[in-house]
């Protein structure tokens, strides 16, 4: 999870640089999905990657680091932390079970 800090009144940008990072992650071998989020009131920018396993994030990392840098200045933000997580349980609502 990569969490970026900046103006609060660019959410359109956030939304724009989140889109083309997330394009770039998911050709990465082993990237499984890519879930962008915005808090326009704090302008924070939250962006949680999924991968098929711990080796395939490991061997992601530096690949990950330039696009993150590259996402951070063209949103106008900062990267204020990069956070690793292991997903113990994933669930979503369907049509046919809502």
């Amino acid at each position: 999870m990569s969490t970026y800090e900046g103006p609060a009144d660019r959410p359109d940008a956030d939304e724009q640089t989140q889109a083309g990072f997330a394009s770039t992650v998911l050709q990465m071998d082993g990237c499984a999905g890519v879930i962008g989020m915005v808090d326009r009131q704090n302008g924070r920018v939250l962006t949680v990657t999924l991968w098929e396993s711990e080796v395939a994030l490991r061997a992601s990392e530096e690949a990950a680091s330039r696009v993150r840098a590259d996402a951070a200045q063209a949103g106008g933000t900062v990267i204020a932390d990069v956070e690793r997580f292991e997903v113990t349980h994933f669930e979503m609502r369907t049509a046919a079970n809502a």
